[in-house]
């Protein structure tokens, strides 16, 4: 792994230890406000400090990989507590908390470093009527009556809010810019080392050669990556769980397939699978295990789709080529 993957993982993790202590200390600070006072904002805001304390941890302890994995489940898990918590302050009357509407996603951009945005903007449109239907039914349905607050309480729900709101919204654009300076950086490196190459005379440095340069030194890093985490072995591995890891934009990485094996990305995973598929099925003289253990290990879904993919790679079926290498 080079420098920049390095200072990527160590920047990700500030990142989120920071951005999950503000969401601590935000929580910790309501419970101790609105604890006599709205329920049941109160015990749910208590259950979020358990899961924020716990995610704490797991940052720490965790390497960046298995991080990527569980960070969709904390920001569901989490949104879905935020959620009802705002759902209940505004059914007493307390508007302020609407600021995280604002706040999630600009946490969520930059989390996932733009990936996927428009997904994340539908679910936070969820998270909004989410909120207002909570609103809606506590107070039309149940009959929740409207929480009178003296001058000095109400000061000091709208000054928790506000804070907490701003800091994590701060927090997030400021390494937003500093996800973005390590990409260009990782670039730069590129270009500066195909400037510094030895052969660099045999060849005119046009724009084309920059570039044929640098989509081979990620091509480099992408079977680096694939050799090390054999990622096919997943059927639903996607381009993003890539582009995530190794901090490299998915547009980068599909072109360095395209460029230096002709595929696209998916083409590019089954030539792996494939590869598996045939040296179980050569090793699998005693016959331990089914056809339909092979492929689905192997990373297909499906028996069409594995037919399909094989007998594009070798010209024949599996069952074909079973029989071939057991004869």
């Amino acid at each position: 792994m080079n420098s920049h993957n390095l200072l990527y993982e160590k920047t990700f993790k500030q990142f989120l230890f920071g951005a999950v202590s503000i969401i601590l200390s935000y929580l910790t600070i309501g419970v101790i406000i609105y604890y006599p006072l709205l329920f049941p904002s109160n015990y749910i805001s208590a259950s979020g400090i358990g899961i924020n304390s716990m995610a704490l941890a797991l940052i720490y302890i965790l390497p960046i990989s298995y991080i990527h994995r569980l960070l969709k489940i904390y920001i569901i898990v989490n949104t879905a507590f935020l959620s009802f918590s705002c759902g209940c302050f505004l059914a007493y009357g307390n508007t302020s908390c609407l600021l995280w509407i604002v706040v999630l996603p600009t946490a969520m951009y930059t989390a996932t470093f733009g990936k996927k945005i428009d997904l994340w903007l539908v679910f936070c449109i969820c998270f909004f009527v989410m909120i207002l239907a909570l609103a809606f039914f506590l107070r039309h349905v149940l009959g929740t009556k409207e929480l009178i607050l003296n001058t000095t309480w109400a000061i000091r729900i709208a000054v928790v809010d506000v804070l907490s709101a701003f800091a994590l919204v701060c927090w997030c654009l400021y390494y937003a810019n500093r996800f973005l300076q390590i990409q260009t950086s990782q670039l730069m490196y590129l270009e500066d080392t195909a400037s510094n190459n030895k052969n660099k005379e045999a060849f005119v440095l046009g724009n084309d050669d920059w570039d044929n340069y640098k989509y081979e030194k990620i091509f480099q890093q992408i079977e680096e990556y694939v050799a090390r985490e054999q990622p096919y072995l997943k059927s639903d591995f996607t381009i993003s769980q890539m582009a995530y890891d190794l901090n490299i934009n998915n547009a980068y990485i599909a072109k360095s397939i395209s460029k230096n094996k002709n595929m696209n990305f998916k083409s590019f995973l089954n030539t792996y699978r494939i590869e598996r598929v045939k040296e179980m099925i050569e090793d699998n003289t005693a016959s331990k295990y089914t056809l339909e253990y092979i492929y689905l290990s192997s990373g297909f879904k499906g028996q069409a789709s594995f037919n399909r993919v094989f007998k594009l790679h070798t010209g024949i079926l599996p069952s074909e080529y079973h029989k071939k290498i057991k004869d």
